[in-house]
């Protein structure tokens, strides 16, 4: 059984993606399992903390206890339900929750063993019959004990059984306790503690008074010890003791059930009451890690020393007490219990919508289940691996065929593997094989079934197998535009062509992912879509394809340096082609997403930066003009037009090689990127640069800024960003782009200068843009602040960028399939 819940779009994809073994898939999307605000969970050491306070690399107590560690975070908005347990407190989830559950002994008449697991969502919990999830259903949500992995404790001046007795009936300011008359095994067990220590026993009535030992050293006292363990006049159970080893935890159990526990022998279990809310939550805390079922209520009652009335909290405990080692004689006695449920199974009475609220998760490794603040044990939970799963299992594809998933390196390396690990699909078996060429040839061989890599080891890996003894039977391309280059004749990428040679044959399905196909105008699909279909809908050849729909205009002397311009009508025709293969999922009408709040920002150059922008503007249009500048020169001309617009040129060595050495033209760029910080009060800052030397004046203006960085580092800023500690965060386009959740830090971004390359611009924008910012639940626009040096290439870089956008954005909604939000199987 899957633990992976699609939303509707989601469903939409993977359905495609079945009927379709070859497609295109054009998304960005996400998703999130979480809980209300305050809610706590248990962490590995046997601490709570709130959900909104896990971080990144903290480990939670697993139901088998062992850490599950925290991979990443979550928040957002959505409807909350409650849900409410028949015993115990109510807690808070998203609709989208996962509830972890069992079934219950003897049902179905043996249709599943006892105390069978099944992970649920909300939303489906809310469809199942009655006689499922009813009063007598038999799905129920579930308490687990654990084993801590703390030391045994040093129990010498305060063993555990003995401060259980104190907390229970002892004096809070000193060493003494209150012994009845018939707790005959009691007083003996306080005797032989003083002797064993050589401590003194002073009796006033039925309170028993351990006093320091006979040597005179305060030191070795009962009272002392009861003030190094914190508890004198502040009782409660230390975390050491309380998350102790599990005799430890029993004999303390035993102490405090032994002075103030009730046995109830109608119910086969104790009533324990204590005026501290404190005492009595850790009292629960300590029952319910051992296996017991224990539930707080609050109770008003008359005081037997004082005749004074007040407020109390009685905790109800039932369960196998078998295991307790009591030293009251009547406990020790108690009736064996013919216990015909499972205690820890704790049926759900309701589950109710309360509104639209915050709320926070992450995810976890393992099986991704952890456990609540009282010992409810939940759950946490891509569509492309759902549907390898679901192929590997319905024996489409089986033991021969292998999966080769390529990505840019810090998805192949970080995002896939960590998606496997977060849910868990039985039949895939992913591994990284990213790095080193010993590394790389280490997961070759493995037995994983999913391999991941990035493009820049396509050539190695096609050398490495050969075309005749290629394993991979399906290949995803995550960010396809990667192979956009592709050329079937000549030239065109070198990665590219090498994956063509194995791209049909034994491959059998080929998935194209990315979020913007075609980034700088329709001459980006060919390459992509002819791994899909080898020219069947767009040409043979990239010549017959721009033959076909592009006129074609010379650029200088190289007969290579050309443009296209798509004819009339052409981008209907290559719409109609591909529309069969291909699916486009608009975030937007998912989401309900408000495009950015473009902020242009103007700037005028100073007089000697004009003057100096002016003279190099005219040597290249000069050299534009007379034909004697290529492409590639005259990419390198406008670059040092931008470099001058954005306030520093790097310099030519003496011999006019290129160098590292700037040198600075104007600050105006700098002075507005800082009156937008000024503007922004703290609030986070992305800001994107084109240049280093951009960066290192960056970083030099703004102390508080940092610049992005690579591979463990970077994952470190990230969540860094997200929590708000970073003001401003300097991140390249062409870096920054894939692969990283920056949604929660922020929703501010600046462009300090313009990139020629759209695809890097849209990247990094979807970063924080409009579409994660509603799917982590934050209702707020975002903010693009364009900072331009009027009458520069600054201007014409953004209306080029702009005009190869809308291009785009007729393809993705003439291709796209028109779905309201229905289920689709």
């Amino acid at each position: 059984m899957s633990k992976f819940a699609r939303r509707p779009y989601q469903k939409l994809m993977t359905s495609f993606m079945l009927q379709h073994p070859r497609c295109n898939i054009w998304a960005s999307m996400g998703s999130g399992k979480c809980l209300k605000r305050g809610t706590e969970v248990i962490m590995f050491d046997g601490t709570t903390k709130k959900v909104e306070d896990v971080i990144v690399g903290d480990m939670l107590m697993g139901p088998d206890s062992t850490p599950r560690n925290v991979l990443s975070l979550g928040r957002g908005r959505e409807m909350m339900y409650e849900v409410k347990p028949r015993k115990g407190e109510s807690y808070t989830v998203n609709e989208s929750h996962i509830l972890s559950l069992r079934t219950t002994t003897g049902i179905a008449k043996g249709s599943w063993p006892d105390n069978t697991v099944f992970d649920i969502s909300v939303r489906d919990w809310l469809k199942l019959p009655k006689y499922v999830t009813g009063p007598n259903g038999y799905l129920k949500g579930w308490r687990a004990s654990v084993d801590f992995a703390g030391k045994e404790q040093d129990d010498v001046l305060l063993p555990p059984y003995l401060l259980g007795l104190w907390l229970g009936d002892g004096t809070s300011s000193s060493g003494a306790i209150t012994s009845g008359e018939n707790e005959k095994e009691i007083r003996e067990y306080l005797e032989s503690y003083a002797a064993r220590n050589g401590m003194q026993i002073r009796k006033e009535g039925l309170t028993w008074s351990i006093s320091y030992s006979n040597t005179g050293h305060k030191k070795h006292g009962f009272t002392h010890a009861l003030k190094s363990a914190g508890v004198l006049n502040n009782k409660h159970i230390p975390h050491n003791y309380k998350c102790g080893d599990r005799r430890q935890r029993l004999e303390l159990l035993a102490g405090l059930l032994d002075s103030d526990g009730y046995c109830d022998l109608s119910k086969a279990g104790f009533d324990w009451i204590s005026v501290s809310e404190r005492l009595a939550d850790d009292f629960c805390y300590l029952c319910r890690s051992l296996g017991f079922a224990a539930y707080k209520k609050k109770t008003r009652k008359r005081c037997t020393n004082t005749d004074v009335w007040g407020d109390y909290f009685r905790v109800s405990v039932s369960g196998d007490f078998s295991e307790v080692p009591f030293v009251r004689g009547r406990h020790q006695n108690l009736p064996k219990r013919n216990i015909n449920k499972n205690v820890l199974n704790v049926g759900i009475e309701s589950i109710t919508p309360v509104g639209v609220d915050d709320y926070f998760g992450f995810t976890i490794d393992g099986d991704s289940r952890f456990l609540l603040g009282d010992f409810t044990v939940t759950h946490n939970t891509s569509s492309t691996l759902w549907v390898l799963n679901r192929l590997f299992r319905n024996g489409q594809l089986n033991d021969d065929d292998r999966v080769l998933i390529l990505a840019p390196l810090r998805v192949a390396s970080g995002t896939w593997p960590a998606e496997q690990t977060k849910w868990g699909f039985p039949c895939l078996r992913v591994i990284d094989a990213t790095g080193s060429e010993k590394r790389r040839i280490a997961a070759l061989e493995s037995d994983a079934n999913v391999v991941c890599t990035n493009y820049e080891v396509i050539e190695w890996l096609i050398d490495y197998y050969g075309k005749d003894d290629w394993p991979f039977t399906v290949i995803v391309a995550d960010e396809s535009t990667k192979l956009k280059s592709f050329r079937s004749r000549s030239g065109g990428s070198k990665r590219a062509k090498a994956l063509s040679k194995v791209a049909f044959g034994k491959v059998k399905r080929f998935i194209n992912l990315t979020g913007t196909p075609s980034p700088n105008g329709l001459k980006d699909l060919w390459g992509q879509n002819w791994f899909i279909d080898a020219g069947e809908r767009l040409g043979s050849s990239y010549t017959a394809f721009t033959d076909r729909w592009f006129n074609s205009v010379q650029k200088g002397k190289s007969a290579m340096a050309r443009e296209y311009h798509a004819r009339p009508g052409a981008d209907n025709e290559i719409h109609q082609k591909m529309k069969d293969i291909s699916l486009t999922i608009d975030a937007a009408e998912w989401f309900g997403c408000e495009a950015p709040v473009i902020v242009p920002v103007e700037i005028d150059l100073p007089k000697k930066a004009r003057q100096a922008y002016i003279d190099m503007e005219e040597k290249l249009f000069a050299e534009l003009e007379s034909g004697e500048v290529e492409a590639a020169n005259a990419a390198a001309k406008t670059s040092k037009c931008l470099q001058i617009a954005s306030g520093a040129v790097y310099v030519s060595g003496p011999d006019g090689e290129a160098t590292k050495d700037w040198e600075k033209v104007h600050d105006a760029k700098l002075d507005a990127l800082e009156s937008i910080v000024e503007e922004l009060q703290g609030a986070p800052l992305l800001v994107a640069y084109q240049f280093k030397h951009e960066l290192e004046r960056i970083l030099k203006r703004f102390p508080q800024a940092q610049a992005f960085a690579k591979g463990t580092k970077g994952n470190k800023q990230m969540e860094a960003w997200n929590r708000g500690e970073i003001e401003i965060l300097c991140v390249h386009p062409a870096s920054a782009g894939h692969g990283l959740n920056l949604q929660d830090g922020g929703h501010h971004l600046a462009f300090i200068s313009q990139g020629w390359n759209l695809e890097h611009y849209l990247q990094v924008v979807e970063r924080i843009g409009p579409v994660r910012q509603k799917q982590a639940g934050h209702e707020r626009p975002v903010f693009l602040y364009h900072i331009v040096a009027k009458d520069t290439l600054d201007e014409v870089v953004t209306a080029r960028t702009d005009e190869k956008k809308s291009v785009q954005e007729e393809l993705l909604n003439y291709m796209k399939i028109t779905v309201r939000r229905e289920v689709c199987v």
